[in-house]
Formats: structure tokens, sequence, C-alpha cells
């Protein structure tokens, strides 16, 4: 029998609303089932519980900051500027202009891997956006082709207020991490307790495969993968290309 073994996840890649989010989720659907768990995984579970009620707390209490409303103002205007810039794509690849679906067609392949950012939680939509602009200026069809369908001005808003948006969310996480306990102290032991609830898991659904450990497994997977198509595709390949592995798998 093949051996089950959970999908990577850099989880210190995660900004830590994401870290918090997987972590919480993760309790939340083992928490149902404890008592059918055994043990050591019971232990490992109220360890992870235990780690990350604080932490969670304090990405609550970021949640409540007064920077909140201009983080999610920014936020809106970016999502609205690149709405508008997706649906002019779109508009001119139905074009009768040749050209002019020329050069949509080319910036729709451009945007393919960014298309879906807003959709993504702040710190990772903000990190995608400066990685689009980056290839976007480095690559003259592309600009060229932006000109040809006349969303040059729009990028160059867009590029402005995702910068503003970044440097107002940064601002909102020291702000929020200089109350009582840093973020950062928080996380550390609610991340190393999620890895290790999910070796014990791991370990259990191979040993014991009943029901209820692969029910689980397969749930907290999903969480994983779900996560990890969250992180900025640099991130992720420049580790393996060095050969490094997060140890937060």
């Amino acid at each position: 029998m093949n051996k089950m073994k959970f999908s990577p996840l850099h989880l210190s890649h995660l900004s830590n609303e994401d870290a918090g989010a997987i972590i919480k989720l993760t309790c939340d659907i083992a928490i149902p089932v404890k008592t059918l768990l055994g043990e050591m995984p019971l232990a490992a579970l109220t360890l992870m519980i235990t780690n990350t009620n604080p932490f969670f707390a304090q990405i609550n209490r970021m949640r409540k900051s007064e920077l909140t409303g201009q983080v999610n103002v920014k936020n809106k205007t970016s999502d609205e500027i690149f709405s508008e810039i997706k649906r002019t794509v779109v508009f001119q690849l139905k074009s009768r202009d040749l050209i002019k679906k020329a050069a949509a067609r080319k910036l729709e392949f451009f945007f393919g891997p960014f298309w879906e950012i807003s959709k993504q939680p702040i710190a990772t939509q903000y990190e995608r956006s400066k990685e689009m602009f980056a290839k976007y200026i480095a690559n003259a069809e592309v600009t060229e082709a932006a000109t040809i369908i006349g969303i040059t001005t729009q990028l160059s808003e867009l590029e402005i207020e995702n910068n503003s948006l970044g440097e107002v969310y940064l601002e909102r996480n020291v702000e929020v991490s200089g109350r009582q306990e840093s973020g950062s102290n928080l996380r550390q032991p609610a991340s190393e307790s999620y890895q290790m609830f999910c070796n014990v898991i791991e370990m259990a659904v191979n040993l014991i495969p009943n029901s209820t450990f692969l029910n689980l497994f397969n749930n907290m997977d999903e969480l994983r993968k779900k996560f990890h198509a969250l992180l900025p595709l640099n991130e992720i390949t420049i580790d393996e290309e060095i050969g490094e592995t997060d140890p937060e798998v």
C-alpha cells in the first residue's frame, strides 16, 4: 500500500492571517471527531488548540485596528481598477480591429496567472501584484499591447494603489504587533503545534486507516492545497531551485 503523505505547504511563507486561518480551520474540522482520535492525536490537537487561540485572537485584534478601514478602502479601489483592466482586455478580444484583438490576446495570456488575485488575501494580492508589475515593465511586447488597447493609465493607477495598499497594510501589522505579545511570538507555537498535529495524523492514517482518520486526513489535505495555492509562484520555486525545504510542511 502506498504511504499517504500530506500535500506540501510552505506555512512560513503565508501571512499571519493566512497561517492563522489554516491552523484555526484545521482545529475546527478536528474538534468534532476528537473523541475518536485516541490518546496521542487528541493530545496533539489539544496543544494545537491551546497555542492557536491566542494567535487567532491577535489576528482578530488586527482586523479591528483603526487602519483596517483604510486597508479595506484601498483594497476595494485596487480591485475596481483591475476589474476595469480585465473588462477592457475581454472586450478587445472580440474587436474587429485585428491589431487590438492580437494585443488583447497577448495581454490575456500575460494576465492569466494573475487574473484572480483580487480574490486572494491582501498580503498575497499585494505581493502578486508587485510580481505582475515587475514582469509587465520588463516585457516590451506586453507594454506595447497595453498601449494599443489603451490600459496604460489604469495600470499606472493600479500600481500606485497597490503600493499604497502595501504601505498601509504593513503599517497596520506593525501597529497591531506592538500590542501585548507580537504576532510573530504567538505564531511560532501555533505553527509548531500545527506541524506536530499534521505529523501525528499522517502517521495515524497510515497505521490505522479507519474512516475517521481517512476523512480527517483528506479534509486537512484539501485545506493545505487551498492555502498552498495562495503562495506567489516565485516563493515556491526559489526553495525548490536552491534545494531547501520548509520545515513547516
